[in-house]
């Protein structure tokens, strides 16, 4: 019987397909089915670099352009200033406004013009207008960055059913709901690092804990063994000269720094500038395990996933502080996709695993004197109901104002809001 092709087999789907798609920070991947199969374009091409371009206002996406606009989403200016992105401008308010190729816009609006390139590539394979998908983000994202994303999916043409957290994703494409225990995810992608503490459980899977950076990932490590080489006048050019040359010291000893070959970088050089990132990623990871309640003894695997997990000193590391046996078998790239395709694949079937996530951020409103008053502490298992009893500021008060608020920090003013009430 000849070998069916990725479109016979989402036709031969009895309902309408569900498809697994993972947005990362430098490349993006759509998966379908169990087992999972990376969707090819016409031309083979697996995954897509998330660049976005203009020209003549036109978007053009995968190719070259402005990177890393995952980052961007929900961030006001004085948050990822420092990253030194060209093509970030100051706008109203601290907000981020992205100025590429001539043409004035916001994230949100190159988000969603990647998502819907993205989009109408896999309606190609696909065959439906409006795709069914199962979307992934970082599990440290914040409730309006995640709600953002979500519009940016609705806006560019997507039907998200389910909005799954990579962790978890990564998760269930190692199989872990076959096998009770305690397992660390750890996630370190191109812009984003997350830390998940999972327990199973007679298959269902619970989030005990969660931790991570939105601004902390690989394109960090390139920008920074760019500045140790070049010095402070960094170009993009520069930038991804340093990802070739990491990508060259994961297999060899020492590496050229071209064009021109001017500098031979070593291995030993290049950990002494990303041991200050690992570093920080071990400490959360420590944080996430003493929030569960466990020590790092209990923990059965720590599932490795995110391009920087292609580096084998990055899981020397990690095992080296941990002590525990690492899990970096599958495309540690390809890893998020094939989960969440695998999820998609039983929300058709109406069979998906148990997931029971926990809230990222603490959730509270502003009280007199601009504090922020918890009422949802983080890791709190979601969906959940607490009821709090305020009174008002000053005796017969007729009116109030509720802004309902998430993050860590004892004043509003460092907080995020979500809304007002």
């Amino acid at each position: 019987m000849p070998k069916k092709t990725q479109k016979n087999l989402i036709e031969d789907t009895p309902t309408r397909p569900i498809v697994g798609v993972d947005f990362g920070t430098t490349r993006s991947l759509v998966a379908f089915g169990d087992p999972a199969e990376i969707l090819r374009d016409e031309h083979g091409c697996l995954d897509v670099p998330t660049a976005v371009t203009y020209v003549k206002g036109q978007p053009v996406c995968g190719q070259d352009g402005a990177t890393s606009i995952k980052r961007l989403v929900g961030q006001k200016f004085s948050a990822i200033e420092a990253l030194g992105l060209p093509y970030v401008r100051k706008g109203v308010h601290d907000s981020v406004e992205l100025h590429i190729n001539g043409k004035t816009l916001s994230v949100s609006q190159a988000v969603s013009d990647f998502l819907a390139f993205l989009s109408q590539r896999t309606s190609a394979l696909v065959g439906d207008a409006h795709v069914r998908a199962v979307m992934t983000v970082p599990a440290y994202f914040s409730e309006s960055v995640r709600y953002s994303l979500r519009q940016c999916a609705l806006e560019a043409g997507w039907e998200p059913v389910r909005v799954l957290t990579e962790p978890t994703a990564a998760a269930l494409a190692y199989d872990l709901h076959k096998t009770d225990g305690l397992y660390l995810v750890y996630d370190l992608g191109g812009g984003t690092f997350d830390v998940a503490l999972l327990c199973v459980e007679s298959g269902a899977f619970r989030v005990l804990a969660l931790g991570g950076d939105p601004l902390l990932g690989g394109d960090d490590i390139d920008s920074a063994l760019a500045q140790a080489v070049v010095g402070h006048n960094v170009c993009d050019d520069d930038v991804r000269i340093a990802r070739r040359v990491k990508e060259d010291l994961s297999v060899h000893s020492t590496t050229q720094w071209s064009p021109g070959g001017k500098r031979e970088i070593t291995r030993e050089f290049f950990e002494k500038i990303a041991q200050p990132f690992i570093q920080r990623t071990l400490a959360i990871c420590d944080d996430v395990v003493r929030d569960g309640g466990v020590a790092m003894s209990d923990i059965a695997s720590i599932i490795c996933v995110g391009g920087s997990m292609r580096d084998p000193w990055v899981v020397q590391c990690i095992h080296r502080h941990t002590g525990v046996q690492c899990l970096h078998s599958l495309d540690p790239q390809r890893a998020v996709a094939f989960g969440a395709a695998r999820y998609a694949h039983q929300l058709s079937a109406g069979a998906p695993v148990t997931l029971v996530d926990a809230l990222p951020l603490s959730l509270g409103i502003e009280t007199a004197g601009g504090v922020m008053d918890v009422i949802i502490e983080r890791n709190t298992p979601i969906p959940c109901s607490v009821t709090q009893t305020f009174t008002t500021f000053v005796d017969c008060q007729k009116f109030v104002k509720i802004s309902v608020l998430q993050g860590e920090r004892d004043i509003s003013a460092c907080c995020e809001k979500l809304g007002v009430l």
